[in-house]
């Protein structure tokens, strides 16, 4: 993992070869591009042109496969992952079109729920899709977080970060074993799946914003799901309506088994599923100058926490 030494959108002269490089691209850019998100990990940025919007993204080295991993799942599933138009590999740079406006900025309180469930049951589709490319997604960069590796990278990220809990190791195999016996494959886990990154044009969903993905078991990606929905749309566990969009959810996975089953698997997953989100969260610190980095070490340490709740529970 490559560790910078100081943000490269903080750089002298980075916006102006940016600039340069975007208006290379792009016919009839109008302006310069205009600044939409800044954070210690990416930047973005939107260049008006006579055709529409683009989105100029900056991934830190350590997640500069985003437009590698994002061709690939375009190519997967066309209609819900959106294209790569340019990239330059050496800067860790992209553009993208315009893709409408983020299902969060549609949702307005009357049908959120109804949304998210045909979000969710679209984004299982596209992972039943690219089961059968883990081999591609991992070539493309994605970590390997399949099920038989997360004991040692468990080990791995508690020996630097929390040794306290290296006693867990074992729960983690157990747990990962059991849930490894339900037979689903591996695949992509966006590994951030919430309203805002996911765009809704018109009757569409389509899922942006993959630099943080990785290859493992499917039903990781309900980890943050199922917590943005509780947080922000008031879905309590073990409700109704946790019940109906986790079934929406696991509908297009039927495949691999009865709805009963595949909910204890689900179970299973959001137990397991602080670890990933803590293995993402190391990788992107890890990245980062320490300065920034220890800015954000809250949401590794938060994690770990989560792990070691859900591991030492019955």
């Amino acid at each position: 993992m490559e560790i910078v030494a100081e943000l490269p959108w903080a750089q002298p002269g980075w916006r102006a070869r940016a600039q340069a490089w975007i208006e290379s691209q792009v016919d009839e850019p109008v302006g310069d591009a205009q600044e939409v998100k800044i954070r210690p990990w990416s930047a973005v940025l939107r260049q008006p042109t006579g055709a529409g919007d683009v989105y100029f993204k900056a991934n830190l080295p350590a997640l500069a496969n985003e437009p590698g991993l994002t061709r690939l799942l375009h190519r997967i599933a066309p209609e819900h992952v959106l294209d790569v138009l340019a990239d330059e590999p050496g800067e860790g740079w992209m553009l993208q079109a315009d893709g409408g406006p983020t299902m969060r900025s549609r949702l307005d309180g009357t049908d959120d729920l109804a949304r998210w469930e045909r979000m969710l049951a679209v984004y299982a589709q596209v992972q039943v899709h690219a089961a059968g490319h883990a081999d591609e997604l991992l070539a493309e960069g994605a970590p390997d977080r399949r099920l038989p590796e997360l004991r040692r990278l468990f080990e791995e990220l508690v020996a630097r970060k929390e040794e306290t809990m290296l006693p867990l190791a074992g729960r983690v195999a157990e747990l990962a074993g059991e849930l490894d016996a339900a037979g689903l494959p591996a695949t992509i886990d966006h590994s951030d799946l919430h309203s805002g990154n996911v765009l809704a044009p018109g009757g569409r969903d389509v899922i942006f914003d993959w630099h943080e993905a990785a290859v493992t078991h499917p039903f990781f990606s309900m980890m943050v799901a199922t917590r943005w929905l509780e947080h922000n749309h008031g879905v309590e566990p073990g409700s109704a309506d946790d019940r109906r969009l986790r079934d929406a959810y696991l509908e297009p996975w039927a495949g691999y088994g009865s709805r009963a089953e595949l909910r204890i698997a689900l179970d299973l997953a959001l137990r397991l599923g602080p670890l990933t989100r803590a293995l993402g969260w190391d990788r992107v610190l890890g990245g980062m100058p320490v300065a920034a980095a220890g800015e954000w070490a809250e949401h590794l340490s938060g994690w770990l926490e989560d792990v070691a709740t859900e591991l030492g529970r019955p």
